[in-house]
């Protein structure tokens, strides 16, 4: 029984730390923005959306608007990020966004923010490509 309460102490706490809107990776700060901050700003026409996943992933359904820039083509591909407004990374599920922004930040980026919970949360309409 000490045990049991012991293991849900340790996973609540850890459940309370990781639950935050920015986490460390890298020793790099990842900037997030919720879905629902990011729907808001999308239907605004406030920031330009970078979608980081694969094309076929891309294919499938995304932001509309969205440009695709995998992740794999970043570092590459940098120059074609835009400086002068927000720009929100965006994936599946948040993951890559986040590795995107870490890229970002460190190439002297400020403006940029990972889409918490990705295209799984997006709930707005979302463009297909055959």
């Amino acid at each position: 029984m000490k045990y049991l309460v012991t293991s849900f102490i340790l996973t609540a706490a850890l459940g309370i730390l990781f639950s935050g809107v920015s986490y460390a990776k890298d020793s790099e700060a990842v900037q997030e923005i919720s879905v629902e901050e990011a729907m808001q700003a999308w239907r605004k026409q406030e920031v330009v959306f970078v979608d980081v996943r694969t094309v076929e992933e891309y294919k499938q359904g995304h932001v509309p608007g969205a440009v695709l820039l995998p992740l794999a083509e970043l570092e590459n591909r940098i120059d074609e990020v835009t400086k002068e407004k927000k720009v929100f990374l965006i994936c599946r599920s948040g993951n890559r966004s986040g590795k995107a922004n870490i890229i970002l930040q460190k190439n002297g980026f400020v403006n940029t923010y990972s889409v918490h919970g990705g295209m799984l949360v997006w709930q707005e309409e979302v463009e297909k490509e055959e």
